[in-house]
Formats: structure tokens, C-alpha cells, sequence
């Protein structure tokens, strides 16, 4: 079996994880995807959530370990410093988890398989503060709206926070992390 490692980044972390692959059953120019996007098409801020909710349930084969508790708007982008408190907002509630995901192929059987996993060990506050970039353009993100996730793993209460797009309602991939993490589409045609 080959084994191709795919890296997730997680406020500029770098975390491995493993794509377990044979011959074609991982289509490496496959497109990509995310929860918020997959499934009921965006047409406003709140199909996001309702996407990530559905996705997690169907896909993720341990979603009893999450439970979303609130989506909700925040503010609006209006300056650099705003973008990177929310960064550091983010490294600070950053949960131990990355989504992980890996596709088996034998005879003409594939599995595709998604996962949480924890990360252990978690690298400290301070050193993800570290990774964050000191200047920040936030021409992309002026004038689009702050959203607010809060979800438990484990029991353990998360806050992250999105910036979503005004005008395509899609989350901007700013604060990355394991919800917005890129997913070939032949993960999820596998499930």
C-alpha cells in the first residue's frame, strides 16, 4: 500500500497527516472542497454552519466527539489590527484536534475514512502566537463580516472566529483551521 503524507496547516503550524493511498483510489488532482461549502449551496452566512453541522454528522466517522453550540456575526472587517486580534483570539482557543483523512483501495473496494485526531503534543499558546505573521493585508478581508463559531470536543468549549464574504457568503480562508481545511471531493465520494 502507497502512503502519501498530506500536510494541513493550522495558524501557520504545520501538522502532518496521513493520506493512506493505492494506485488510482486518491485522485491527487481531484478538486477540493471544505464543510462550509459542501452540500446545500451558500447562499447566505448561515448555510455555512448548517453545511458544516451536516458535513461533520455524515462524514466525520467520530462526529460524536463535537458539538456545534453557535454561529453567529460579530462585527465587520474595518483595519489590520482587527484581523490580527481575531488571529490571536484563534491561537489562543485553537483546539488539539486536525481533521484527518485517508482513502483505501483493495480489489475494486474504496474506503475513504475522515477523522478528528488529536495532536499530541499540542504546541503551547506562545509558540502558535509565535507563527503568526506580524503584518497582515487585510485589503481581501475590508468590509466583509466576523463570525463567531462556538462548538465543544470532548466536552472541552471552543471559540473560533471566520471572516465570511459580503458578497459569495463563503468563509474566507484567513483563520485556518480544522474546519475550513481543504477536502478532495473523492474523500467524500468514497464515504
Amino acid at each position: 500500500m502507497k502512503t502519501t503524507i498530506f500536510y494541513f496547516i493550522i495558524l501557520g503550524i504545520v501538522i502532518p497527516c496521513r493520506i493512506l493511498a493505492q494506485g488510482d483510489a486518491f485522485n491527487t488532482k481531484s478538486p477540493v472542497t471544505n464543510f462550509f461549502e459542501y452540500g446545500k449551496q451558500v447562499e447566505n452566512a448561515d448555510d455555512n454552519y448548517l453545511n458544516l453541522q451536516k458535513n461533520f454528522e455524515r462524514f466525520c466517522d467520530n462526529a460524536e466527539i463535537i458539538r456545534f453550540v453557535s454561529w453567529k456575526k460579530t462585527g465587520t472587517v474595518r483595519r489590520a489590527a482587527q484581523l490580527k486580534k481575531l488571529m490571536k483570539k484563534n491561537a489562543a482557543m485553537t483546539p488539539p484536534y486536525t481533521l484527518a483523512a485517508s482513502v483505501r483501495r483493495e480489489g475494486e473496494n474504496t474506503q475513504s475514512s475522515i477523522r478528528l485526531e488529536r495532536i499530541s503534543p499540542m504546541p503551547d499558546r506562545k509558540m502558535i502566537e509565535s507563527l503568526l505573521p506580524q503584518e497582515i493585508d487585510a485589503s481581501p478581508y475590508m468590509n466583509h463580516d466576523i463570525y463567531e463559531l462556538s462548538f465543544t470536543v470532548n466536552n472541552e468549549f471552543f471559540r473560533q472566529y471566520y471572516v465570511v464574504n459580503r458578497d459569495t457568503h463563503h468563509v474566507v480562508h484567513f483563520f485556518t483551521n480544522i474546519f475550513d481545511s481543504d477536502i478532495k471531493t473523492d474523500v467524500l465520494m468514497h464515504k
